[in-house]
């Protein structure tokens, strides 16, 4: 591999944690009304949610991403392939950064007895 080649291979992996990146903020920024017209982080609850109900798949709206940033939108619309296991990733990270209160809780109440 040569100079050129390892720069160029570079520069695409910082693009591609630039779009993990803000995947990860999207999930966390985005809002949503829930039935009493409150504003909510939606997949900061949606990632609750699942983790509650020992669920393991979290679906993504496509529209929702396009609604919360048009870059971020058409690079996953564009270029998928290359960007899908950053996503996972970024989703991953999310997920676990969001229900580890759960899991804390789940574990205390496990050595106590559930009181």
């Amino acid at each position: 591999m040569n100079i050129l080649t390892s720069a160029i291979n570079f520069q695409l992996d910082i693009e591609e944690l630039k779009i993990k990146k803000y995947f990860i903020t999207f999930l966390e920024e985005f809002t949503q009304r829930d039935d009493q017209g409150q504003e909510v982080r939606y997949y900061i609850n949606e990632s609750r949610r699942i983790k509650e109900n020992k669920g393991t798949t979290m679906v993504v709206d496509i529209v929702h991403v396009m609604m919360h940033s048009n870059h971020l939108y058409e690079a996953i619309i564009n270029d998928f392939y290359r960007f899908e296991p950053h996503l996972r990733k970024g989703l991953e990270e999310f997920f676990f950064r969001h229900t580890r209160d759960l899991n804390q809780n789940t574990r205390q109440q496990n050595m106590t007895g559930g009181e």
